[in-house]
């Protein structure tokens, strides 16, 4: 037994994770609408900003890396491996793909079928990869936009 499966082991949860193959709504719902809709925004930032910047030259390798997740995602494909960054200092790489190892070795290796939790952090670290990776030079955050209008309509502009 590896030591993720020990992890997962010593703790019971109170119930059985959250699948996006389950006839639960939430974790359904979520997979196949909520976190395609999330891509789908941060192509559109990244899309707007290329056209507002003219010397942003890696946003077609970023759109193109997240339209790729957006269909492998809608499509319950495999995990993708988690692409190593040695010029990254936090990179964490190696953990994810023992997580998505794990889930493989299971029978649980897709969006669908893994639990709902990891899908969803496996979706944000996979942006990350495209953002980071491809443009180390010009971090920005894909979210900003959406964090800035919910910062005016609670008033804290």
């Amino acid at each position: 037994m590896t030591q993720l499966q020990n992890l997962f082991k010593t703790i019971a949860p109170p119930r059985d994770p959250l699948r996006g193959c389950d006839t639960a709504p939430f974790a359904f719902y979520t997979i196949s609408k909520r976190m395609p809709i999330i891509v789908t925004k941060a192509i559109d930032y990244v899309c707007r900003l290329q056209y507002q910047q003219k010397d942003f030259s890696n946003a077609t390798a970023i759109i193109a890396s997240l339209q790729r997740l957006k269909y492998e995602m809608q499509h319950d494909n495999k995990f993708s491996p988690i692409a190593a960054n040695p010029e990254d200092k936090d990179d964490d790489a190696f953990i994810w793909n023992q997580y998505i190892q794990e889930f493989e070795n299971s029978g649980t290796g897709t969006w669908f079928q893994a639990t709902w939790l990891f899908s969803e952090c496996y979706m944000y670290r996979r942006m990350r990869e495209a953002i980071v990776h491809l443009s180390p030079e010009s971090v920005f955050d894909p979210f900003r936009e959406q964090k800035e209008v919910s910062l005016i309509f609670i008033g804290l502009d």
